[in-house]
């Protein structure tokens, strides 16, 4: 029996164009079955889009499609932040754009380990699966400073603070989604998510807070950080799957340091190991 093809999906401009391919490439590579990856284009050149095509055709091919993002729904996007394009908001659109169950991967990603596993995984009749942000577990896991804590406690009240999920990697259930009344009506109101400081997160947050299936670190692992990351989450309660010591299969690069381009010291100082593999991968598959 043939098994349907795990779905990843990606929304980038030509701005984080580049990064965006890596992670796609390195979710090819790592894939130990079928495949489908969407990259949804915002602006493209030709260019750009045929090096996709070229490069993940070598690895996989028939696995990549790439599709243009209409304009007009993102025309009401903003972004406070430099290192949070409006275009980040496309991923609020793929419930509308893709059927079945989604993963959702940030260009700053790096795939390390296969996928699928989280295609069989029980999100418990929760519409999204994602892991707990890092920075708000951190700040949880250090009284001195909880005060840093109010502004996520109140916008996930009457839930924990610490069920505040990053959006970088999102298990998307599009078919339980689109059954919740407005919900996915609601993910697609560009004015309301510019009104927070993370723009997506915090409003994708707010939209499923009590309905996220917290997923194990090692699928959103900050900057290879995956022990430290369990470590904080100590006292919380964790379910088996949450908790299980899994070597990350997704080191996320999240923030406003990177580690391509010249490398910096703030970035090192976040993961060195991560780093490496990160320009190690860079070489393979993109020189």
């Amino acid at each position: 029996m043939t098994l349907p093809p795990i779905q990843i999906a990606y929304v980038t401009d030509m701005g984080l164009f580049r990064p965006t391919l890596l992670s796609i490439l390195s979710a090819l590579e790592a894939a130990s079955g079928p495949i489908a990856v969407h990259l949804f284009g915002h602006g493209l050149t030709d260019t750009a889009r045929a090096e996709a095509q070229r490069r993940a055709e070598a690895l996989a091919p028939g696995a990549l499609t790439v599709h243009q993002l209409d304009p007009a729904l993102l025309a009401q996007a903003r972004s406070p932040k430099a290192h949070i394009t409006p275009v980040a908001l496309g991923r609020m659109f793929l419930p509308r754009l893709l059927e079945g169950r989604v993963l959702y991967l940030d260009g700053d990603t790096l795939v390390t380990g296969d996928l699928s596993p989280l295609f069989a995984l029980d999100l418990q009749g929760r519409p999204m699966g994602a892991v707990r942000d890092y920075v708000v577990t951190r700040r949880a896991a250090r009284p001195a400073r909880a005060d840093r804590l109010q502004g996520t406690a109140q916008l996930m009240a009457p839930h924990p603070a610490t069920d505040y999920f990053n959006s970088g990697v999102l298990l998307m259930d599009t078919a339980a989604i689109k059954a919740t009344p407005g919900l996915a009506e609601a993910m697609t109101d560009m004015e309301a998510a510019a009104g927070y400081a993370t723009v997506d997160q915090d409003r994708l947050n707010l939209l499923f807070k009590g309905q996220v299936h917290h997923l194990n670190p090692a699928w959103n692992c900050s900057w290879g950080r995956v022990g430290r990351q369990h470590r904080q989450m100590r006292g919380l309660d964790p379910s088996a799957q949450e908790s299980e010591a899994l070597a990350p299969r997704v080191l996320h690069f999240h923030g406003p340091h990177k580690p391509w381009g010249p490398l910096r010291l703030a970035a090192l100082r976040r993961g060195p190991a991560a780093v490496l593999r990160y320009r190690r991968a860079e070489r393979r598959l993109m020189g």
